[in-house]
């Protein structure tokens, strides 16, 4: 009679884990490894970039300014959820596993953060002068939808789920 060949490969990997070894199977791959331990300083880099690339005085806040950041903090999370609740209702898609509708807003949250594409697109849509220059402004004031959604999280009680 011949062994079932998964039973031989659970007992590997529990023989590897009682030597405190890590089984070829579950090991990390090279480029999920790399990966993460790129994340901070691609994050850092990111940033400054941001800042940077906006060319602006802190002087230079106007009107402009409070609408990019109004459109972002506020437009970027009711678009998530409306569109997001839009397509797993009535359409029928469906959310993740272990996702809620209310998730969706902090993930809106989120995608307020990312400003350098904000900086990019006020630098095209506006000729140079004060008003580029209180858009982008409120492009880069964008950074505090950072505790924004930390908050949301917290107050929506958003939790890591485990694979």
């Amino acid at each position: 009679m011949r062994a079932d060949p998964r039973l031989h490969r659970r007992s590997r990997a529990l023989r590897c884990r009682r030597a405190g070894r890590i089984p070829l199977a579950d090991a990390p791959l090279p480029l999920n490894h790399a990966e993460h331990l790129l994340k901070h300083p691609v994050e850092v880099v990111l940033f400054f970039f941001g800042l940077l690339n906006a060319g602006v005085e802190f002087s230079s806040i106007g009107s402009p300014t409070w609408l990019v950041l109004l459109g972002l903090i506020v437009g970027k999370p009711a678009g998530v959820l409306l569109f997001g609740w839009i397509a797993a209702g009535p359409l029928g898609l469906g959310l993740p596993k272990g996702m809620r509708t209310i998730d969706l807003f902090v993930v809106g949250c989120v995608a307020a953060i990312g400003f350098t594409v904000s900086l990019f697109i006020a630098s095209v849509a506006f000729e140079p002068g004060p008003v580029q220059d209180a858009a982008k402004m409120g492009a880069l004031f964008s950074f505090f939808a950072a505790a924004l959604s930390i908050a949301a999280g917290k107050l929506t009680r958003v939790q890591k789920q485990e694979n």
